[in-house]
């Protein structure tokens, strides 16, 4: 009587089973459904390509960073700013010298004019003043205490660029190239 059971429900089963696995493995529908709709991007569309941490600076400041022995490291935060801008969807590099404390940081984010001044109010409330100096458009930050060196940030056409070094600041890539 067991089998005669199992026999039954394997029987009943069977069909459902095909017909379940038909339609998992059917052919894909070439007509539109009605209920797919692609919803507009809010997001900016570039037309540039972003910069990586192998095109953001030129390629002198790569030179220099080999000729120092700077090599990829992980990117940290370390300053209130340069975290704002990583949580902003920022670029953030990092080079260092082995065995040392020696490092090089930068952080870039594409800022457009009508954010510009959110970004202005946060580099005045981190500390930074608008110097030009070393290049124009630099903002100058408190000195850090573990370097001694103040960090900068400079502005371009579409951009901020965080540079933990000023030296490099005239080594920044122009901006969608």
């Amino acid at each position: 009587m067991r089998r005669s059971l199992q026999r039954l429900a394997l029987t009943a089963a069977l069909p459902l089973l095909v017909i379940g696995l038909s339609a998992c493995t059917g052919a894909p529908s070439t007509e539109p459904t009605s209920d797919a709709t692609v919803a507009p991007s809010t997001e900016p569309t570039e037309t540039a390509a972003a910069a990586t941490c192998d095109t953001v600076l030129t390629d002198e400041a790569y030179a220099k960073l080999d000729a120092d022995g700077l090599t990829p490291r992980d990117t940290i935060t370390h300053t209130e700013f340069i975290g704002e801008m990583l949580d902003a969807g920022a670029l953030g590099c990092r080079w260092g010298k082995e065995a040392t404390d020696i490092t090089l940081d930068v952080a870039q984010l594409a800022v457009d004019d009508a954010a510009w001044p959110e970004w202005e109010a946060a580099l005045a409330t981190a500390g930074y003043t608008l110097t030009n100096d070393p290049v124009p458009g630099a903002y100058t930050g408190p000195v850090e205490p573990g370097s001694g060196i103040s960090p900068v940030v400079v502005r371009t056409d579409g951009a901020i660029t965080f540079l933990s070094a000023p030296t490099f600041a005239a080594w920044v890539a122009p901006t969608g190239a």
